[in-house]
């Protein structure tokens, strides 16, 4: 039996000036017979589509419902991008036309989709990094579920719809041409998936969490996309790719140049000032094509300012994606210009956009600061504070400390405490220095705080809440001596251990021992 699919299309809307409505907007909720509406306070708008037996029906129902609507809506477009906090999401449910999914047929289409879902999130999101898939309280990672698909929460980003459907919400808000490229390859692996009911997949755990995170970081220049074009070749086949423009000009464009439609759309709009209302509404209109919805904006712009280069992608992608018939010709175009390592230079997320001096020194003076364990850090996963940890040691441990892997910091026996500050906007805590001990032996070590904010007491305070917290983990029994190393060049963490209290000790040629004083013995 041929899958079926579903999407839930959520979007602000932008009048002709350019000026967004964000507050819920129920005089906008037109549709045609087939389609529905949904209450959601994150979006001004919400529109469900009837069940799509393929493409085509898709492509035929998406332009019948927005040329209604904008017919309707004269002065209106729909604007689906989640900028300034937003949480404007597109959610793809795959079915079947005449049934619910068994449990067994979600597991296997939701598991299998999985693998390839950073290069779908990649594909469909904005801006990047996606704030939204960051942050939103309305979006679960798989790893919060032991990976399993869940019937429980229906904020898992994949998870056992009420309606019978496995549903996919990772998906950014987009234009319709980006969803339905993604629901077709789901689609594709789910009509493979559902003919073989004994299929058993797992989830490449590793790779899954690593790859999703760099994706909605960084987009498609972070992913190894021959790697995920012969994944998804290896499930469907060599299948041909549709006809539609649009499909095989979003691939081409993912594949050759590592840009989404987001992309194009910045670079678009930014150029030809607020002609965000004409794009969208081309865009939504108009389904079966992409680029040249993109260049009629261009044309029918009363100014050529659009950068060359963005011009020539356009029109490449536009004269040569239509060669692209098969898979194999999509992979023969990524073994071509898509490097099976990306070379780019990853900054962590934690690592951008940092408070001021002068905001942390107010911070500290108020005690508005936290010492916590890694786990403990407010809306960061625990591995983004082990990824700033490991960024801190090797760019601002000035060759006094050893530099951890990320995962040795999550694994290791040592306990990491972090001293965080809460940005400016309250959104997220920002890690601005770490310290190590190991409980058993009483060792410190890994102590490292941002240059930019040296000289405000943050290692005094790490080193403080050491003590403390190894006080009272023995306030009952016998303790070993809470002791470290520091190099002898190291004369300013030296000057602060003697200022604490701590006593100072030859160990080799090149390193003190520190240790606490033992009161009756120093």
């Amino acid at each position: 039996m041929e899958p079926s699919f579903g999407i839930e299309f959520e979007f602000d809307l932008i009048l002709k000036n350019g000026r967004r409505i964000r507050d819920v907007a129920p005089r906008a909720r037109r549709f045609v017979y087939g389609w529905d509406y949904q209450d959601d306070h994150t979006c001004a708008v919400e529109l469900r589509s009837p069940v799509f037996r393929d493409l085509d029906h898709a492509v035929s129902e998406i332009e019948r419902q927005f040329n209604y609507w904008c017919d309707v809506f004269q002065d209106v477009a729909p604007y689906p991008y989640s900028i300034n906090g937003r949480s404007l999401g597109m959610h793809i449910h795959i079915g079947l036309p005449n049934r619910c999914l068994r449990y067994h047929e979600v597991d296997v289409v939701g598991k299998s989709v999985a693998n390839v879902y950073p290069f779908l999130a990649a594909l469909q999101c904005q801006p990047v990094p996606s704030e939204r898939i960051l942050r939103s309280a309305y979006l679960r990672p798989l790893w919060a579920y032991d990976y399993e698909i869940t019937d429980d929460d229906h904020y898992a980003e994949i998870n056992f719809n009420a309606i019978g459907t496995v549903e996919f919400r990772i998906f950014d808000a987009n234009v319709p041409q980006v969803a339905l490229v993604n629901a077709w390859i789901m689609r594709e692996i789910a009509k493979v998936m559902l003919e073989d009911r004994n299929l058993d997949v797992h989830v490449n755990r590793e790779r899954y969490r690593h790859d999703r995170n760099m994706a909605v970081r960084y987009g498609l220049k972070a992913l190894n996309i021959l790697n995920y074009l012969q994944m998804i070749k290896n499930m469907i086949g060599n299948v041909a790719i549709p006809s539609y423009p649009f499909v095989r000009e979003l691939l081409y464009l993912a594949v050759k140049y590592r840009m989404n439609a987001w992309d194009i759309m910045r670079a678009v709009t930014q150029s030809l000032g607020t002609r965000e209302f004409e794009y969208f509404r081309v865009m939504f209109r108009n389904p079966k094509d992409f680029m040249s919805n993109v260049m009629a904006v261009i044309n029918n712009s009363m100014h050529d300012v659009v950068d060359e280069r963005c011009k020539q992608i356009i029109l490449d992608a536009f004269e040569n994606s239509r060669n692209l018939d098969t898979l194999d010709d999509l992979i023969a175009l990524a073994r071509t210009f898509a490097p099976e390592v990306p070379s780019i230079y990853v900054i962590p997320f934690h690592s951008k956009n940092l408070p001021s001096r002068s905001y942390v020194k107010r911070c500290i003076d108020l005690h508005y600061y936290r010492v916590c364990r890694i786990n403990e850090v407010d809306n960061t996963p625990y591995d983004d504070v082990a990824s700033r940890i490991h960024y801190l040691m090797r760019h601002h441990g000035d060759g006094f400390v050893n530099v951890l892997s990320p995962e040795d910091v999550i694994n290791r026996p040592e306990r990491f405490y972090v001293f965080v500050v809460p940005d400016p906007d309250n959104r997220r805590e920002v890690v601005l220095g770490c310290i190590a001990v190991r409980m058993s032996t009483g060792e410190i070590s890994s102590l490292v705080v941002d240059r930019r904010y040296r000289r405000l007491g943050i290692a005094k305070i790490l080193i403080k809440t050491v003590m403390q917290v190894f006080d009272l983990h023995y306030r009952n029994s016998s303790r070993p001596i809470l002791h470290g190393y520091v190099k002898k060049k190291n004369e300013p963490m030296i000057n602060l251990l003697r200022s604490m209290g701590f006593v100072i000790e030859p160990f080799n040629q090149d390193v003190y021992r520190f240790r606490v004083a033992v009161k009756g013995s120093d």
